[in-house]
């Protein structure tokens, strides 16, 4: 014979094992899944509060208000079973509906004659609640591959299972006109509300853990990967500057035993250009000659030059050193640079007879020097050059301004400073090195160089360095 002392037990059972599963889930409030985890708890301290009533109240006799705490509390600790399950994924109304549609037919039934078929409502839309959820559980991509899904599955079937138990009872027992006894009374029923939420509650915490436990393996993966990728990267650095350096170092070494003989050239050109100064046609033609094997030779040390500035702004990444210098002075040792039938088309403005400024003069000079050359390639031979040196108190920091003629603008392209870029449709000789070094040259005194074209025939390079 089934005593009240043998339900109380296993009500406490139920209860107390709510409350230890409760606990575990508290310690792990720390995962990346804490609302579902809070959700949980809450969903278990509804149910041990409705299992209190249960204990002592019989659903049959038991008061409209007591019930319909008892049906509200069950319904909502499976909407929040659903919820958890649901995580990630677009929330579905449709548990909501199916409980507030039992709900309402249990309240119509209290009035009517039928008054078992309000319990099978009841009882059917748990059955239906949890058979979603269980649904849910499987088809939820974030769950997938962990070992607990099946085990909260099953869980969620077993609930299934006591909720359709329940609802047959209601149908048998529809010709007596009364509730029959709730199966939560009975110690079998009891045994089998215990059972089924154990297994709910080990498969819910086990999924938790799986969860975590494959993020943590997953996020140590990466992070290895990670440091792999980077002391790959750090040694491919250390080969790329040692191939920078070496290549340097051969730089040099070729640029010095070629430059000596073109030195030596430029030296006995100049000597024979003096000794050459009768006024014949013959003598005429041999300074022309001189002059354009003059010319030559400083276009070979231009791009000499160029090489070496390159690869030690470009591979060597090398910090430059600066101290206060005078732009006029370097911009006048840039036009001696030039090819001497060239110079007189270049005219050097400047407001002060001296602008000083922190920079690294060789490489100034060098910038000056490739924006001279580009302007007396790309502007008619008769055409002028103008050079305007100044203060820019706006922008804090010196500006030289390289202006020159010129027969198209279209040649311009917006990535004239790229490297081996040239403009568009042109004729004259050239790498494509010489606007790029100046950029580099400009990006390495954190400086800029920008360009501007007035009434489509003049155009004006701006090279800016900050103080």
């Amino acid at each position: 014979m089934i005593t009240d002392s043998v339900i109380a037990n296993w009500t406490l059972m139920y209860s107390t094992e709510l409350l230890a599963f409760s606990i575990v889930l508290i310690l792990l409030l720390n995962s990346q899944l804490k609302k579902i985890i809070t959700a949980w708890i809450l969903s278990n301290v509804i149910m041990i509060f409705i299992a209190q009533f249960g204990s002592r109240f019989d659903f049959a006799v038991s008061s409209s208000a007591i019930s319909t705490v008892i049906i509200t509390g069950n319904a909502l600790a499976i909407v929040i079973h659903y919820y958890a399950v649901n995580f990630t994924r677009k929330f579905s109304f449709i548990p909501i509906a199916i409980f507030t549609t039992a709900i309402l037919i249990w309240v119509f039934a209290k009035f009517s004659e039928f008054k078992w078929l309000g319990g099978l409502a009841i009882t059917t839309g748990g059955f239906a609640a949890n058979l979603i959820c269980a649904w849910t559980s499987f088809k939820n991509p974030l769950w997938k591959g962990l070992r607990y899904r099946n085990v909260l599955i099953a869980g969620f079937i077993a609930c299934s299972g006591m909720f359709f138990l329940r609802s047959m009872l209601f149908i048998s027992n529809r010709n007596n006109g009364a509730f029959p006894s709730e199966l939560v009374t009975t110690q079998y029923g009891t045994l089998l509300v215990l059972i089924s939420s154990i297994v709910l509650q080990i498969g819910f915490i086990g999924l938790v853990v799986n969860y975590d436990f494959r993020n943590r393996r997953r996020e140590d993966r990466e992070t290895a990967e990670a440091t792999e990728r980077s002391r790959g990267m750090a040694e491919e650095q250390r080969l790329m500057e040692t191939v920078a350096e070496e290549r340097l170092d051969m730089i040099s070494l070729l640029t010095h035993e070629v430059r000596q003989p073109i030195n030596n050239a430029q030296a006995a050109l100049q000597a024979l250009a003096q000794e050459t100064n009768g006024s014949t046609p013959a003598d005429a033609e041999i300074r022309d000659a001189l002059a354009r094997a003059q010319s030559v030779l400083d276009g070979i040390t231009l791009s000499i030059s160029n090489a070496i500035l390159g690869v030690s702004l470009i591979d060597n990444n090398q910090a430059i050193t600066t101290f206060a210098s005078d732009l006029v002075e370097l911009v006048e040792l840039a036009l001696s640079d030039c090819p001497a039938e060239q110079r007189h088309r270049i005219h050097i403005h400047s407001a002060a007879n001296a602008v000083f400024s922190d920079l690294d003069p060789v490489l100034i000079r060098l910038a000056m020097r490739n924006l001279f050359d580009n302007a007396l390639k790309y502007s008619p031979p008769t055409s002028s050059v103008h050079v305007e040196i100044a203060q820019d108190d706006q922008r804090l920091g010196a500006s030289i301004k390289v202006s020159n003629q010129i027969t198209d603008a279209n040649g311009l392209n917006d990535d004239i400073f790229g490297r081996r870029v040239r403009g568009e449709k042109v004729a004259v000789e050239g790498s494509g090195y010489g606007l790029f070094l100046v950029d580099k040259v400009a990006a390495a005194h954190s400086g800029t160089i920008s360009y501007t074209i007035k009434d489509g025939q003049y155009v004006t390079f701006d090279l800016f360095v900050p103080d």
